[in-house]
């Protein structure tokens, strides 16, 4: 207890004075000086001669000195069930971690005589702060592990260690070896860091290598392209709060928990959060800890050895959020291309110089090859990611919106802050030929720098769809990583009109129209000599497509004519693209070359008939539905 001598300090007046003032002697003494005295005397709760006093029969009360355990916790939860059962009553009592408030609010407990005390995070000065202020027969009992635990008092909960380790722990068994930890930025130290502690700790164990770019603050935003960056497959995160901001950036970039990122968790508890899917982690023991923590400090106070609950073994949720890495899950297609906006024009007439033409119909709808080619993946239900620029504008943002609700993953699409989103001009005539004039915009910037930049977009990908409306460098640099991952190549050309050396090289199946071969091969007059000519230029297989002529098939040991189905043409704008889609999502469920092209041939007809080039992009029931009859819709002639 505080006396006389340690009060005229605080006070910053003599002994003398403050005996006057206490005593009512204090004529003498100035008004300012007696409030101060009076002011510390009521702050401090001092009485005198209370130090001399012994304690009083039990009064069957244990006092709570909380931080930041909120009211409604597990853990005060399982302290008022214990404390209840054996007659005990609580004061609760919030201080900061400032040794002056928790001085003052020790001096406000000692006048309602707590029999103990529990107190939030005590360390080695708690206990000397109670025996001054409380005497030095009262038990302490401190809650929560973050300070070392000390001789002078039991120390109750589970090491914030030990959860990041075990949490961390989950992931590794679960064949994981990227793993990130995120914390929250409001979180305290001391439990930042032992979570971490804990982290690093299970990584060393496993012989992982642990980098200190996977540990991540978050102050409420949580950068999950910084996470997929560096090729990152789980998370586990300090607090449920931290994996709600995960789990909504995930929806928000199309990213599939848990077939592309594992997230795990500190629970609060079994059900208290309504994520989708249920979130995996470990139920923080926070009631059975509070259990513990009053049986021993009403052990302490009666002077018993009842037997304390085990709040040492977390609950472990198995929940719907963890899941293998993706590398050993079902991959992906990639595609590489750009996207535009597209203006639909429908003409009576072909343009002509010096003349004004009068659009029957004018509409505008996402577009470009990249997009049409990803859009017609996603339809036939395969996995798809797109890599393309557009531009920080509202048709950027329109296009960006249309994927995402096409299921595509578009944390590979970059931002151009010196372009506009690209543009394109289609005029439809009436026979469903169409021309199209296009301004680049941000797609002209698709770089080399950009392949590398976003090299884990490479991750776990069968299929690597490609075209020249991007520049031709960045075209040959893509090819080159796929070949070094092993990934098969599709290319089809587009506004080009001769072929550099490069640009064929390993490319897996090469797909020019007719017209686009003509110009890449002048000097050849059949199919099969211009098929031959960019085989011989590097492609392993050609397939060059003749509109309502059907298409022409040529590999080392092939020479095929395909049919076209029949079907009245609207629009062939998107029938390529359509054509592709379909032939690489074929490939990639495991049907032979033959097959997948009859299937491709059915999709880019059909997708003649409806405007646009996505509203024709065939779904995965409708092609499937022709499975029976595809040989007499599309017909096979060997050559």
């Amino acid at each position: 207890m505080l006396n006389i001598k340690e009060i005229a300090k605080l006070a910053g007046f003599s002994i003398s004075t403050v005996s006057k003032v206490m005593n009512g002697k204090d004529t003498d003494i100035s008004e300012d000086t007696r409030n101060r005295i009076l002011q510390v005397i009521k702050e401090y709760n001092y009485s005198p001669y209370s130090n001399i006093k012994k304690r009083e029969a039990k009064s069957l009360l244990i006092a709570l000195l909380l931080k930041r355990i909120s009211k409604d916790s597990a853990l005060l939860s399982g302290i008022l069930q214990t404390a209840k059962v054996n007659g005990y009553s609580l004061l609760l009592n919030y201080c900061s971690d400032s040794g002056e408030d928790e001085k003052k609010t020790l001096l406000a407990l000692a006048r309602q005589n707590p029999d103990g005390i529990l107190w939030e995070n005590a360390d080695e000065n708690s206990r000397s702060l109670c025996d001054q202020c409380m005497g030095n027969d009262i038990p302490l009992v401190s809650l929560g592990c973050a300070e070392p635990g000390s001789e002078h008092f039991p120390v109750i909960g589970i090491s914030l260690k030990t959860l990041g380790y075990s949490l961390t722990r989950m992931a590794v068994n679960t064949h994981h070896v990227s793993i990130a930890c995120l914390t929250g930025k409001s979180q305290p130290d001391y439990e930042k860091t032992a979570f971490i502690e804990g982290y690093r700790s299970c990584l060393f164990d496993n012989s992982i290598p642990a980098d200190k770019q996977f540990i991540i603050e978050t102050d409420g935003e949580v950068s999950l392209k910084q996470i997929l960056l560096h090729d990152i497959s789980a998370v586990i995160c300090s607090s449920t709060d931290v994996a709600d901001k995960v789990y909504h950036e995930a929806q928000a970039y199309n990213v599939s928990i848990p077939e592309e990122l594992s997230i795990l968790a500190l629970l609060d508890s079994e059900n208290s959060w309504n994520l989708v899917p249920e979130l995996s982690g470990i139920v923080k023991p926070d009631f059975l800890t509070g259990k513990a923590a009053a049986q021993t400090i009403i052990n302490a106070i009666e002077h018993l050895e009842n037997p304390v609950v085990d709040y040492t073994t977390p609950s472990v949720v198995e929940g719907m959020s963890l899941s293998v890495p993706p590398h050993i899950i079902q991959p992906r297609i990639l595609v590489i291309g750009p996207v535009n906006m597209d203006t639909i024009l429908h003409c009576s007439d072909n343009l002509q110089p010096g003349t004004t033409n009068t659009v029957s119909k004018c509409s505008n709808l996402p577009g470009g090859k990249g997009a049409n080619q990803a859009i017609g993946v996603a339809r036939l239900e395969v996995p798809v990611r797109l890599l393309s620029r557009i531009g920080n504008d509202n048709d950027g943002l329109t296009i960006l919106n249309e994927l995402h609700n096409s299921h595509i993953e578009i944390q590979h699409i970059i931002k151009d802050a010196a372009q506009s989103t690209g543009k394109a001009y289609i005029y439809v005539l009436n026979t469903g030929d169409s021309a199209i004039s296009v301004y680049p915009g941000a797609n002209a910037n698709i770089s080399s720098e950009d392949i590398d930049m976003h090299a884990d977009a490479f991750n776990n990908v069968a299929y690597c769809l490609l075209q020249t409306e991007i520049a031709e460098s960045t075209v040959i640099h893509a090819a080159s990583v796929c070949r070094e991952k092993g990934i098969q190549t599709i290319l089809k050309p587009a506004r080009i009109h001769s072929c550099s050396p490069d640009l064929l090289l390993g490319i897996d199946y090469f797909i020019p129209n007719e017209r686009e071969a003509t110009q890449m091969a002048p000097n050849c007059n059949t199919l099969e000599e211009k098929a031959a000519l960019f085989m011989k230029m590097g492609a392993k297989a050609v397939i060059i497509t003749l509109g309502e002529k059907g298409c022409y098939f040529k590999d080392s040991s092939h020479s095929i004519r395909f049919g076209a189905a029949q079907f009245v043409p609207v629009d062939a704008t998107g029938a390529a693209d359509a054509f592709i889609a379909a032939l690489v999502c074929c490939l990639y469920r495991g049907e032979n070359i033959v097959r997948a092209i009859q299937f491709a041939s059915y999709a880019g007809g059909i997708s003649t008939t409806r405007e646009g080039s996505q509203e024709g992009l065939i779904d995965y029931r409708s092609l499937m539905s022709v499975t029976g009859s595809i040989d007499e819709l599309i017909t096979v002639t060997e050559m």
